[in-house]
């Protein structure tokens, strides 16, 4: 049973106001609104607020540590490997090292080319009577091509053969430069020491010093009288270049070659002195020598034709005409050739022996 608030009074139920005091009777089954949230109040401000202390944090292990730092040290070597390898490191170039020329004895010319560019020419002779140094450069020019620049001026192209692994001149494909681990040359641009013994010529006493024909003059004397090829190829070079116009030097280097079996430098050598003397017969007379050792008969024929117009009383020249017609097989003008050269010196054996034997091949 409900009771007023007020007074105390029992109330009876369904009643608006108590029946004693008459205060109004509130319904607890009628809902009541929820009451309102206070206003907002506005925000004061007084300075930034201290940032709260950090929590205490457990000591990390040494374990971690360690791994962590294995780790680091892992990512920074192979960021560095990838760097490496992602840079092509230049390999070594096949020209440096020593080479030598592949038909020459351990007395000739050697060729050092150093890593930096520079190169060194040695050249040594059998007797030990020359010895030269010229320093120079290379640089490479492409695919295994190459300059080479002497400190006496001469300059020539190189190229490498990978397969042969040799180096050649494209003016003289058939002479070889080939590794060579002998002797050990000078491997700088230093002042040369140069070893000198005595020589035939005295004034020549140092190489380098003498006139043109001081060292023509040890040419012929390392030709003829020591068969000395390579020694008197050296000295007739040498008077070449300290007088490159005398056709003589030019004509004595020719033959030299020649005997080198070195043919397409000799016939460079006789055109160069047919150039400074057009009338020498000499070198028209050594070039149809040449040509009939490279089995050149027409070239040869011409040449000896050349030589017996300017000396038509020299045996050798007829000789030489006799042979290239033999191998033309132009048999009665090669026996006329012989007998010209017999006429000249009936004791000409060359000539003698090649009438013979063609005499015998005709009769068969």
């Amino acid at each position: 049973m409900p009771f007023c608030e007020n007074c105390g009074e029992t109330i009876e139920p369904g009643s608006k106001f108590c029946d004693n005091c008459g205060v109004p009777i509130d319904d607890p089954s009628t809902p009541q609104p929820a009451s309102l949230p206070p206003p907002p109040q506005a925000p004061t401000f007084q300075g930034s607020p201290a940032p709260a202390a950090p929590p205490a944090s457990a000591p990390i292990p040494p374990i971690y540590i360690a791994v962590g730092i294995a780790v680091v040290v892992i990512i920074i070597a192979l960021v560095f490997a990838s760097g490496v390898l992602s840079t092509v490191a230049p390999a070594k170039d096949p020209i440096i090292g020593v080479w030598r020329y592949a038909d020459s004895t351990a007395e000739d010319t050697r060729i050092r080319f150093n890593a930096d560019g520079t190169l060194v020419v040695s050249t040594y002779y059998t007797y030990d009577k020359v010895t030269d140094v010229i320093y120079g450069t290379w640089s490479a020019q492409g695919s295994n091509l190459y300059t080479l620049t002497a400190g006496n001026g001469y300059s020539d192209p190189v190229t490498y053969d990978p397969t042969k692994k040799a180096l050649y001149s494209p003016k003289f494909p058939e002479k070889l430069l080939i590794p060579y681990s002998g002797d050990v040359m000078a491997a700088s641009t230093s002042t040369p020491t140069v070893k000198t013994t005595t020589l035939p010529v005295t004034t020549m006493a140092v190489p380098g010093t003498g006139t043109a024909k001081d060292w023509n003059s040890l040419g012929n004397d390392l030709h003829d009288n020591k068969k000395d090829y390579r020694g008197a190829l050296y000295a007739f070079e040498k008077a070449i270049s300290l007088d490159p116009n005398e056709a003589l030097y030019w004509r004595n280097k020719g033959v030299t070659l020649d005997n080198l079996q070195r043919y397409s430098e000799a016939l460079i050598a006789e055109e160069k002195a047919i150039s400074l003397n057009p009338n020498y017969f000499n070198p028209w007379l050594d070039k149809s020598l040449v040509f009939l050792h490279l089995g050149k008969y027409s070239e040869a024929l011409v040449a000896a034709e050349k030589a017996i117009t300017l000396d038509p009383t020299n045996k050798f020249a007829w000789n030489n005409k006799g042979v290239a017609l033999n191998n033309l097989n132009r048999y009665s003008e090669a026996l006329t050739a012989y007998d010209e050269a017999i006429a000249l010196d009936p004791t000409y054996q060359t000539a003698i022996t090649n009438k013979k034997n063609l005499e015998t091949k005709m009769n068969k």
